[in-house]
C-alpha cells in the first residue's frame, strides 16, 4: 500500500526511514564510516523490533508542517514499507535470523508501578498525536506484511529462548531482560549495540549515570526521558545520587544491594520515601 507522502521521507543506504535504516546498517556492519566484519547480527538468533520505535523514526523524517497533514493510512503505509524493507535487508544474507515486530499496549502501568509518575498526554496536540498513533496501528494491523512475525504484547515481552537483539526506544521493554537467553539493545540512528551494563544511558540522567544500574528502581526515580516515566523531584533524585556515590554503586549494582544500602545508610525519611520504588515488579 504505497503512499506518495511517505515516499518523500529521508532514507538510508537501506531504503527505509533514516533512523531505522541506520540501526539496521549498524547490525549488518555497514554503518557509514564504521564497517564491521563479521557483522554484529551474526551473534544473534533473533531481532525483535518495537513497532512504536519504527513509528517514532518514521515521524522524525518529516518537518512539523508536513506532520499536520498526516492520515493513519499514510503512516501505516510507511510502517509497512519500513518493516518489509528491514526484513528483506536482514534476511538476504542471514536467512536463519528470526525477525519479529511487536506492539505493546503497556497495559496497567499505574497498577504495576503505583509509585511512579507516568507520562500522560494533557494538551489537545498531545492527545491528538496519541490518537493518530493508535489509529495508525489499527490500520497497520489490518494489512500486516506477509511472512513477517507480528507479536501483540500486553506489557512486558514474552519468554524468548534465543540470543536476541532488541530495537526499542521504550526503556520499559528492557526490564524483560531475563525472559531472553541473552538480550542486547540496538539503538536507532547510531546503530550502536549496547549490553545490559550500558543501559543506564537510557535513564533521564545528564551526569553521574555511571553510578547507576538500569532496573525498575532507577527507571522510576530518574525516568526514561519522558517516554513513559517522568523523573521524580530533583531533591529525591539528588539524594539517590548522593547515596550511590557514597556507597560506590555502578552499572552492575543489584536491586538487592540498593535495598540493603537504603536500609543501612539512608535516613529513615528517605528510606520510607524510596521504599515503594524498591518493590520488585512482576515482569
Amino acid at each position: 500500500m504505497p503512499s506518495p507522502l511517505m515516499a518523500e521521507r529521508n532514507k538510508g543506504q537501506i531504503p527505509i526511514s533514516m533512523g531505522t535504516a541506520l540501526a539496521v546498517e549498524g547490525a549488518l556492519g555497514i554503518y557509514p564510516e564504521r564497517p564491521e566484519d563479521p557483522p554484529p547480527i551474526e551473534r544473534y538468533d533473533a531481532l525483535w523490533v518495537n513497532l512504536r520505535t519504527l513509528y517514532r523514526n518514521l515521524q522524525a523524517c518529516f518537518p512539523v508542517e508536513v506532520q499536520r497533514s498526516w492520515r493513519p493510512m499514510d503512516l501505516a503505509a510507511g510502517l509497512w514499507e519500513d518493516v518489509a524493507g528491514l526484513h528483506v535487508a536482514l534476511k538476504k544474507d542471514h536467512p536463519k535470523l528470526e525477525v519479529v515486530v511487536y506492539l505493546s499496549a503497556y497495559e496497567n502501568l499505574a497498577k504495576r508501578f503505583p509509585a511512579a509518575t507516568l507520562k500522560q498526554p494533557k494538551t489537545p496536540p498531545q492527545i491528538a498525536s496519541q490518537e493518530l498513533e493508535e489509529a495508525t496501528y489499527a490500520v497497520y494491523r489490518k494489512s500486516l506484511p506477509p511472512d513477517i512475525p507480528f507479536a501483540p504484547v500486553k506489557c512486558f515481552l514474552p519468554e524468548v529462548p534465543q540470543k536476541t537483539l532488541l530495537m526499542t526506544h521504550v526503556t520499559l521493554d528492557l526490564l524483560a531482560r531475563y525472559h531472553f537467553k541473552a538480550l542486547d539493545l540496538l539503538e536507532s540512528n547510531t546503530g550502536v549495540i549496547k549490553k545490559p551494563a550500558q543501559w543506564n544511558t537510557k535513564l533521564g540522567v545528564k551526569d553521574q549515570a555511571d553510578l547507576l544500574p538500569f532496573n525498575s528502581f532507577t527507571l522510576q526515580i530518574f525516568g526514561d526521558r519522558s517516554v513513559l516515566f517522568q523523573p521524580q523531584p530533583t531533591k529525591l533524585r539528588q539524594a539517590v545520587l548522593s547515596l550511590a556515590e557514597a556507597r560506590h554503586w555502578s552499572s552492575i549494582t543489584t536491586l538487592d544491594r540498593i535495598r540493603e544500602n537504603l536500609r543501612q545508610f539512608a535516613p529513615k525519611e528517605l528510606r520510607d520515601t524510596l521504599a515503594p520504588f524498591t518493590v520488585s515488579v512482576p515482569v
